[in-house]
């Protein structure tokens, strides 16, 4: 495959690299690169075979692979670019042939050829994985060297290898990671899932009453996500009550009805949408209080609509802040949880509706019933 056509093919692929990402620079050496210089250097007998890498921003050319080259470069594994000729054959994207550099109107005021000997040098590009030349497949020779068109294509054939080393590591890391990505999203996920089952399974339970099952949606809630404090809080005008809390309002001095304020539940009452921060030191929240009264670190709330207007508030929060920002999978859990509530709260309203009217109903009965009791009376008084 011609250089021409490996630098199309490889434009399909992901361009966000950087050479240090690619671990083409300042890495150590590689046995997979140091088996293509050592062949370059017994194929075409010289003396220096060089990997060499062009980092600009740094003036200097690096080299992933070198054999022959001495000290002090060697050591150092790279040059200035003032010794480059490699550089000429990433910025042209073309091989460079050199027979005899003094000669060279490119290169003759090189300082390479006095400080490392460089006389004869021919180099054809390497590429990254979007097929942009990033440094050249070079071999040098001290002497003068009358380079063939069959020699610039075996080494081609070779820089292809690197190139194509450099693609084939490059797409195994991009691999890793996106194993790690789908990994992640397995767990959370799974993570998901286990929270919408615990609520469902709290909420559930046979052997609690209906106001115990939503104190045990709140524990699971707060159990799944990693949070201390949740409450259903119902919203009127300017004030608010919290109808279900955990942990209770056992302790809590003037009971549980109080004014929303700057609190966190009228924000999410106020935008009707989920608010959210893993930190709220550092949110638009800051400062502000839930409706435990004390300021969290860490706050999720969700709005509440029964018969589409607005109930009330889910909310849930920490005094420790979150290592990491809310994810999609727990935004989606706690709209899940509202409408789970929402749906469930609706039953409950019904349920309480019809107790009132049942208790009505019996009282209503139980007057009548004295009422008779009392006509009856009467009547038999006037009969006798």
């Amino acid at each position: 495959m011609t250089q021409s056509a490996l630098a199309q093919a490889r434009t399909i692929q992901d361009r966000s690299y950087s050479l240090t990402e690619l671990g083409l620079l300042d890495a150590p050496a590689e046995a997979g690169f140091d088996a293509i210089t050592r062949l370059a250097l017994r194929l075409f007998d010289v003396p220096v075979a060089l990997i060499s890498v062009i980092d600009e921003p740094n003036d200097r050319q690096f080299f992933k692979s070198q054999i022959g080259l001495r000290d002090p470069w060697a050591g150092m594994s790279q040059t200035p670019l003032s010794h480059s000729f490699c550089q000429h054959v990433k910025a042209s994207g073309t091989p460079l042939v050199v027979p005899y550099a003094p000669e060279n109107a490119l290169v003759c005021g090189n300082p390479a050829i006095r400080d490392l000997g460089v006389i004869g040098y021919m180099g054809v590009p390497i590429l990254a994985p979007d097929g942009q030349p990033i440094g050249a497949l070079c071999v040098i020779d001290g002497q003068r060297r009358s380079w063939t068109d069959e020699n610039v294509g075996l080494l081609a054939d070779l820089a292809n290898c690197v190139s194509d080393e450099i693609a084939l590591r490059n797409t195994v890391k991009r691999n890793a990671a996106l194993f790690a990505q789908l990994e992640a999203a397995h767990h959370r996920i799974c993570r998901y899932t286990a929270l919408r089952e615990s609520i469902v399974m709290a909420f559930m339970a046979p052997e609690l009453s209906v106001d115990d099952r939503f104190q045990a949606m709140l524990r699971a809630a707060c159990t799944a996500l990693d949070l201390t404090h949740g409450a259903i809080v119902r919203i009127a005008g300017s004030r608010a009550d919290a109808v279900f809390a955990v942990p209770p309002f056992d302790d809590r001095a003037g009971g549980e009805c109080f004014g929303t304020g700057q609190t966190l539940c009228a924000a999410v009452a106020g935008g009707e949408a989920i608010r959210h921060s893993h930190d709220l030191t550092r949110s638009e929240l800051a400062g502000r209080a839930s409706v435990f009264g004390h300021v969290p670190c860490t706050f999720i709330g969700a709005p509440i609509v029964m018969n589409g207007a607005l109930y009330g508030v889910l909310e849930l929060s920490s005094r420790v802040p979150r290592a990491a920002p809310w994810g999609e999978e727990e935004l989606s859990a706690i709209s899940i949880v509202a409408m789970f509530a929402s749906a469930h709260l609706a039953l409950h309203g019904e349920i309480a509706a019809l107790k009132r009217s049942e208790t009505a109903l019996a009282g209503h009965l139980l007057d009548a019933k004295r009422q008779t009791g009392m006509d009856l009376f009467t009547m038999a008084i006037k009969d006798s």
